[in-house]
């Protein structure tokens, strides 16, 4: 089945003439290219364009919910998938930049339920996807369950603590290996005794103002404002795809177009974190 989850697009344009000449140009051309999204029929994307750190064209196309033909919006709140790993990557960077951790231990000083491969696997290879360590996805789908099945972050755990072999020596290769971002995030509650969401919300969100933004760690949990995805089925329509995780690390970020603007803009100015961490 082919998946088309509702996205959030974040579109980059560096300085350049056009926008400071004219912008209908632009914008018509950002319109037509999601005109065969822009429906009450379909689902849809969230748009920015920033230039010199400041948003210059926001703008939503197609649904946020089908059933309720809820337009999507700058604002509304997207479930990012796998760009949830830089937010991830960024916590154990402020948390190695204070001393707390360092990027080289060896990640059983933290997680000592990791087995003992015999080859030392550092935070450094979890953070490159060089830690030879098995992907949760697979894992999960070779022992029967359906990726659209409630995942905790106690599932991950339990693969993890079961595990007797790598894919290969540590460092010796790169395989992109979300098992490695739930670690990373187990890492931070270990070290600093706040969950992911709550190291995420001290540290990163609250000072850069991304009041809409947080790390989604209970599916139940209702978020207002919440886009959802679905699946093209024949004839041009779609049916839900229920997005059930419930794990944090490797994915679970919920955020707004407009909140990404700040989180972007924090790689130039280095507001929080500083220019060493960026």
């Amino acid at each position: 089945m082919k998946v088309h989850f509702t996205l959030l697009l974040l579109v980059i344009l560096f300085s350049t003439s056009c926008f400071s000449q004219s912008t209908k140009w632009i914008t018509d051309k950002i319109d037509a290219l999601f005109t065969p999204w822009n429906k009450s029929t379909t689902p849809g994307a969230a748009v920015a364009v920033i230039k010199d750190g400041k948003v210059i064209y926001k703008k939503g196309y197609g649904m946020a919910n089908l059933e309720y033909k809820q337009p999507i919006t700058p604002s509304s709140i997207f479930h990012i998938a796998s760009e949830s790993k830089q937010f991830t990557a960024f916590c154990i960077v402020l948390l190695a930049k204070e001393g707390t951790v360092h990027l080289d231990d060896n990640i059983r000083k933290y997680l000592p339920y990791v087995p003992d491969f015999g080859r030392t696997i550092t935070i450094r290879h979890l953070i490159y996807h060089t830690s030879g360590l098995r992907d949760q996805y697979q894992l999960l789908t070779m022992g029967g369950q359906r990726l659209t099945d409630v995942m905790e972050q106690e599932d991950i755990i339990k693969l993890v603590e079961r595990q007797k072999e790598l894919n290969f020596n540590p460092g010796s290769r790169h395989i992109y290996c979300n098992i490695g971002y739930t670690l990373l995030a187990e890492i931070v509650e270990k070290v600093s005794g706040k969950t992911l969401r709550q190291y995420a919300e001290d540290h990163v969100f609250k000072p850069l103002g991304m009041t809409h933004t947080h790390f989604h760690d209970d599916n139940r949990e209702i978020v207002a404002g919440r886009t959802y995805s679905y699946g093209s089925v024949d004839g041009g329509k779609f049916n839900n795809y229920p997005l059930n995780y419930a794990t944090t690390g490797a994915t679970g970020l919920f955020t707004t177009v407009e909140d990404e603007v700040k989180w972007l803009n924090n790689y130039e100015t280095g507001q929080v974190g500083g220019k060493e961490a960026i």
